[in-house]
C-alpha cells in the first residue's frame, strides 16, 4: 500500500465521520439529552484526531503524484488550499467539542451554548470537508494502479 492508498482510505471518514457527529449532536439538541451530545462530541474528537493523517498522508501523496507525469497541477493546488482550511476547523471543531463535552460534565451554565457553536462550526467543518473531497475528486490517480 502506498501514500495515495493510505490517503483515500483515510480521507472518507472525516467526511462522513463529522455528517454522522453533526446528527447524533442535532438529535442530542433536539432530544435535550446530554448523553446524545456527548457521544457527538466523542465523534467530533475523534473526526479531528483522523483529519491529522488524513491532511499527513495526503502530503505525502501530493509528493509521489508529482513524479507521475500524468496529473494536473491546478486540481492538486485546489484540494490542498481546500484541505488546509477543512483541516483546521476539523481540529477547531474538535477543540470545541471537547470543551463542550468538559462543560457537560460540570453542569456549566454555558454548556448550553457551547452545544449550539459546536453544531455551527460543524456545519462549516461539513461544508468545507465536502468541498475538499469534491476537489480531490478530480485528481486522477493513474499511479494507485498495481502491477498484476
Amino acid at each position: 500500500m502506498n501514500e495515495f492508498h493510505k490517503h483515500l482510505i483515510l480521507n472518507h471518514f472525516p467526511v462522513i465521520g463529522i455528517i454522522f457527529a453533526a446528527l447524533v449532536l442535532l438529535t442530542g439538541l433536539v432530544l435535550r439529552s446530554d448523553i446524545v451530545k456527548r457521544v457527538s462530541f466523542a465523534f467530533f474528537i475523534l473526526v479531528a484526531i483522523v483529519t491529522i493523517p488524513t491532511n499527513e498522508s495526503g502530503e505525502e501523496a501530493e509528493h509521489a503524484i508529482k513524479k507521475s507525469d500524468r496529473f494536473e497541477q491546478i486540481y492538486i493546488e485546489n484540494h490542498e488550499e481546500d484541505a488546509e482550511f477543512a483541516f483546521w476547523i476539523s481540529i477547531i471543531t474538535g477543540i470545541l467539542a471537547s470543551i463542550a463535552m468538559w462543560f457537560s460534565y460540570k453542569e456549566h451554565e454555558l454548556r448550553g451554548i457551547l452545544d449550539i457553536i459546536v453544531f455551527i462550526v460543524s456545519i462549516f467543518a461539513i461544508y468545507y470537508l465536502w468541498k475538499t473531497g469534491q476537489s480531490g475528486g478530480k485528481i486522477g490517480h493513474p499511479e494507485i494502479i498495481m502491477p498484476e
